[in-house]
């Protein structure tokens, strides 16, 4: 399986758990956050999960990389690219 489609199957897991059933080609094109799916607390879970599970860290103190948790595209990019 390729590091993205693993980060992909990640994200959606954590997303399902969060949201119950999902279809996560209807996320795709949503904020995440303005939308209410992903709060403060779940960002900074799903970044505690993210370290943990692919040994890579994320600075959480970083505009930039905070607008990453806002489309799901652009999340699994921003870890993707962060593994080795």
């Amino acid at each position: 399986m390729s590091k993205i489609k693993k980060v992909e199957k990640f994200l959606e897991d954590f997303l399902k758990k969060k949201e119950g059933k999902i279809n996560i080609k209807n996320l795709l094109n949503k904020n995440l956050v303005r939308n209410g799916i992903l709060d403060s607390m779940d960002i900074i879970v799903l970044t505690s999960n993210i370290n943990k599970k692919f040994n890579i860290q994320i600075n959480l103190a970083s505009q930039t990389t905070l607008k990453k948790f806002e489309k799901f595209r652009d999340l699994v990019d921003l870890i993707s690219k962060k593994m080795k």
